[in-house]
């Protein structure tokens, strides 16, 4: 039996998944539950989902390193991410590294079952916003918001040092070296424009940038 995984921090939201998909699949799949990104990690240890459904501010998690991590062991598994904003910023990001949907958690519940249907059956699901994003190239090319410029890589960097990590810091959660480390802070500086933490933080609140950690 197939079975999909549901990474949320909150009780009902895992619970109103669960009557969704048993709603739209029946008992053709299995619902297996996780609160945090270890256990997501624990559990593809020894069990393979079709399907990942996890919350962009999902507990003691930095998403986005959670998310490479995943695909780069598991690339075939489909992931549908929500988030309590739309931030169409981290949507273009993990659209770009492999993500199938992104659906704010405000949408309407016939977007979230069109969302589920497409990515169980291995489909890309847009919102008509973000539909409208890749009709004219932003999804791709876009540099309308300045965070859209930089590589999954430096925008997870630029995520961690809005944290509050500093170079040693960056170096040790991304298991890179510290001179590593400061060359890609050079960089996402340089391409946002920027030359200190101070302007990196009023950059991201201007843009509404959304913080996982």
């Amino acid at each position: 039996m197939q079975s999909i995984l549901i990474a949320h921090g909150q009780c009902v939201s895992r619970i109103g998944f669960d009557v969704l998909i048993k709603e739209l699949l029946g008992s053709s799949v299995n619902v297996v539950f996780v609160e945090d990104g270890k256990g997501i990690m624990a559990l593809l240890e020894h069990k393979m989902p079709c399907m990942l459904i996890i919350d962009a501010h999902l507990p003691k998690s930095n998403v986005l390193t959670t998310v490479m991590a995943i695909l780069r062991s598991h690339p075939v598994l489909r992931i549908l991410m929500t988030s309590s904003s739309p931030d169409d910023v981290m949507a273009t990001n993990f659209f770009k590294l492999g993500v199938l949907a992104f659906v704010y958690m405000g949408s309407t519940c016939d977007e979230f079952r069109s969302a589920i249907l497409n990515v169980f059956k291995g489909k890309r699901h847009f919102s008509e916003s973000q539909s409208e994003m890749l009709l004219h190239g932003m999804i791709e090319n876009g540099n309308s918001n300045p965070f859209q410029r930089l590589s999954i890589r430096e925008l997870e960097v630029c995520h961690l040092l809005l944290l509050g990590y500093g170079p040693m810091g960056v170096a040790d959660a991304l298991s890179i070296n510290a001179s590593t480390a400061s060359t890609y802070k050079r960089r996402v500086f340089e391409k946002l424009g920027i030359k200190n933490i101070l302007e990196l933080n009023r950059l991201a609140g201007l843009f509404e940038v959304i913080l996982s950690g």
